[in-house]
């Protein structure tokens, strides 16, 4: 069964009979796992990593109001050992969002209200700029003393030498601020522009990226600057000559995206699964995967139906469990988002387990029998050359007709007379996702004119949204 379908409907989505596709089930590392196979077979292989789970056990239990209650019975009076904690974290239950929100602002603080040094919250789906998400996240000085250390992959490797534009948001959230404390501890250059608004436009962050010379830049959408350059003519590769690098954060892209991008800027692209509520829990190898920070967090891809992990590849809903944290810490964290685990070793020699990210699953919706993300359309779009970078989907109810959508996915593209092109982009879209597909070709920059209008440009979530336009009624969207 199609992994997204299980999530969908453990998630009381509309249902409907569905086939089997035992391809599905298959994982596509299989013959490289080994005796990892899932989380479960992973921790009983890591002496390490169940060690540091049970002190994290033991500090939530006893140092927070909230765990303090919700492990009450399986806890008190014993002494939680790694044979305890492997014996029962299976079993225990799942964090959400509303627990956070629920015992805001100091339910998870494991501490005195003093001890943290910074306070993060995510920001939130609904797109309020107005009132806080509620979604507390403290960190200690410690806990952001390792965020940094994590946050640029050790293959990039950034040095004094480097000058590192970044492009992400301050405001409540760690990443900009994670990535400018990194860089200024490997003693490169940061130049800190924000993720663009009335005060730091992207005009001005090419400006800065060209008369500075940079060598990385720090963004969740790099086409946003290529799209801008294009439309003058201008090609990335000339203008930033000195760029060596892009890291990405914090927006799910996978192996045609980052390829995209790749030829786009000419240079390796690097990726971190980032949140607000754990700091970086990623980093990406000189083969381009993106593995755990193991000893810091533990993942989980669970099917949500029963709460069980999923095996090797196969995909679910991401869990997180923190190992060190000291000031808010997380025990089987439901991120909300879909993705799979692929354990066994990588090309780089490193076995730490390596994670996809391929969005929201509130995002999802349906087609035929399988549900799909936004990324589902941008990879099949981003394997035609002609596409230059930014699209738009838009999914509207088709009236009389249940849950059926219709789709208009318009993009860029270098040419849109160019003969044939419309019409194999659809075929391909029609084929692999659903026949009510139609696409609109159009110039560079005519996809996504507001969000390259910067008066229109005013927070993360117009960042985030950018890509999906749902006409869908809300009843559809899935909160957790």
């Amino acid at each position: 069964m199609d992994d997204l379908v299980r999530s969908a409907e453990a998630q009381n989505w509309p249902a409907k009979e569905l086939s089997v596709d035992a391809a599905a089930e298959t994982a596509p590392d299989q013959a490289a796992v080994g005796a990892e196979s899932d989380a479960r077979s992973y921790l009983a292989a890591r002496p390490l990593q169940l060690d540091l789970l049970a002190q994290s056990l033991a500090r939530a239990f006893e140092r927070t109001f909230f765990y303090g209650r919700l492990f009450r019975k399986h806890f008190r009076g014993k002494q939680v050992t790694p044979e305890l904690a492997r014996e029962l974290f299976f079993g225990l239950p799942f964090t959400s969002k509303e627990d956070v929100v629920r015992n805001y602002p100091n339910g998870f603080l494991a501490g005195a209200p003093h001890t943290p040094v910074a306070y993060f919250e995510s920001s939130g789906t609904s797109g309020n700029t107005i009132h806080s998400t509620r979604s507390a996240s403290f960190f200690t000085k410690g806990d952001l003393e390792r965020d940094v250390a994590r946050r640029f992959s050790p293959d990039l490797a950034i040095t004094s030498s480097d000058v590192v534009v970044n492009a992400l948001p301050f405001a409540l959230t760690s990443s900009g601020l994670g990535f400018m404390q990194a860089t200024i501890a490997a003693g490169a250059m940061a130049v800190t522009v924000d993720s663009g608004s009335m005060l730091s436009s992207h005009v001005k962050h090419i400006e800065l990226l060209k008369e500075l010379k940079a060598t990385v830049l720090v963004t969740s959408l790099p086409l946003v600057y290529s799209t801008l350059l294009q439309l003058e003519g201008r090609d990335p590769k000339t203008e930033f000559a000195s760029l060596r690098a892009v890291q990405l954060c914090g927006l799910a892209t996978l192996h045609n995206g980052k390829a995209k991008i790749r030829s786009t800027f000419g240079v390796p692209v690097f990726d971190t699964y980032g949140l607000s509520e754990f700091g970086a829990t990623t980093f990406t190898c000189r083969a381009g995967e993106m593995h755990i920070h193991e000893d810091d967090f533990f993942f989980e891809v669970i099917n949500p139906r029963d709460g069980e992990p999923v095996g090797n590849g196969v995909g679910g809903e991401i869990v997180i469990t923190t190992l060190t944290r000291e000031a808010s810490p997380k025990i089987r964290y439901r991120t909300g988002d879909f993705g799979m685990l692929h354990y066994g070793r990588c090309e780089c020699g490193r076995r730490a387990p390596r994670l996809d990210v391929k969005g929201r699953l509130r995002d999802a919706a349906q087609f035929g029998e399988r549900f799909r993300l936004p990324i589902d359309f941008e990879e099949i779009l981003y394997r035609f050359p002609a596409v230059t970078g930014l699209f738009r989907l838009r999914y509207e109810p088709i009236e009389g007709e249940g849950n059926r959508l219709k789709v208009t996915i318009t993009a860029d593209v270098d040419d849109p007379n160019r003969p044939g092109l419309k019409a194999e982009i659809e075929a391909a879209m029609r084929a692999e996702i659903s026949p009510n597909i139609d696409v609109e070709l159009v110039r560079v920059g005519g996809a996504q004119a507001a969000l390259l209008d910067q008066s229109k440009f005013a927070n993360v979530r117009t960042v985030k949204s950018a890509m999906l336009d749902d006409k869908r009624p809300q009843e559809w969207l899935v909160t957790y």
